[in-house]
């Protein structure tokens, strides 16, 4: 009755947690360079380090509260977990791109612990559930990993992973609450709170940068709560303008790479202190599409990139009824 509480819970602790977090990460040192503005200011950086901790602490809330769904939400917490270790492990050691995304792949062995993937329904756009029990084990953690590495690819200016985290977190959890399935609906609810106070403080202009800790534990979550829901068709829809991003950048470079470790520069800031695109060749991603015409400003450039999330996942929620489950308006 009062899990709803947990939303709660995991907010302001997220809140907490990210003002406690700045103030530590400017007495040690722990700055980025916020290389699209002039003069690249330096700002607190691996802000993610609190999802963790605050995703924990709503479990705690859940079990206090209710003890329904703390199983599902524990599975999600587990995920999470892997993931946020892996981002902090990278944003201390910088591991390198095909490591990562080795190891982001892993992150999702926990599913043979708390679910039967081999059990797990599939709910595709016009069709009825179906059941893959050989394939879906390895969708599920292409899934987790993939939604891991496309957020962190388009962590590329201020706000845009968060907000894209934000909305797709929120859309899942509409979702939920028109099937009438409140319980799940609170647990990705937690996961919306948590990533819309990082929202608060990356937006344009950035207090603060969530690093690889955030934008791996975020996009975990949110694709370990998709699974929980038999949302995962929903999340591939709502994630395409990542997952195009992702592609784009690998099929013109022809390697999984960083952008920080690129040899040739594909975007710089002009004299006007706005992104333009370099006119060499070089890899393709949406950031350099939306810049090529003309140069914009980077808030320009990031309400490009929340257009095509928020085009998705509207597409992706028009899509709901037709995946066989009935809503209850």
């Amino acid at each position: 009755m009062y899990a709803y509480l947990s939303v709660i819970v995991v907010f302001f602790t997220s809140l907490i947690g990210v003002e406690i977090w700045m103030r530590a990460a400017k007495k040690f040192g722990v700055l980025g360079e916020d290389v699209h503005k002039r003069g690249r200011p330096k700002i607190p950086e691996m802000g993610g380090v609190v999802i963790l901790p605050s995703l924990l602490t709503g479990l705690l809330a859940l079990y206090i509260t209710s003890a329904r769904y703390f199983f599902e939400f524990g599975f999600i917490v587990a995920i999470a977990g892997g993931a946020w270790l892996l981002g902090v492990i990278d944003d201390i050691l910088d591991l390198g791109a095909l490591p990562k995304f080795s190891l982001s792949l892993l992150i999702g062995l926990p599913i043979f612990l708390f679910i039967n993937p081999f059990q797990h329904p599939l709910l595709v756009p016009f069709m009825r559930p179906v059941r893959i029990p050989l394939a879906y084990p390895f969708l599920a953690l292409a899934l987790i990993g993939g939604a891991a590495n496309s957020l962190n690819s388009y962590d590329v200016v201020n706000g845009s992973a968060t907000f894209s985290a934000t909305l797709i977190a929120a859309a899942i959890g509409v979702v939920l609450f028109l099937r009438g399935d409140l319980g799940l609906a609170t647990i990705v609810g937690m996961i919306a709170a948590s990533s819309f106070v990082l929202f608060i403080f990356n937006m344009y202009p950035a207090r603060l940068f969530i690093g690889d800790s955030g934008s791996f534990s975020l996009g975990a979550a949110i694709a370990a709560a998709a699974i929980v829901s038999y949302n995962e068709s929903f999340l591939f829809v709502a994630l395409l303008p990542m997952i195009i991003n992702a592609a784009a950048k690998f099929m013109s470079v022809g390697k999984i790479y960083e952008h920080h470790r690129q040899k040739i520069r594909i975007t710089y800031v002009n004299e006007q202190g706005k992104i333009a695109s370099y006119p060499e060749k070089g890899a393709i991603s949406l950031v350099r599409l939306l810049v090529v015409p003309e140069p914009l400003t980077e808030f320009q450039v990031f309400l490009g990139l929340s257009f095509l999330e928020v085009a998705a996942t509207v597409f992706a929620l028009l899509l709901v009824p037709f995946f066989g489950v009935p809503l209850h308006w």
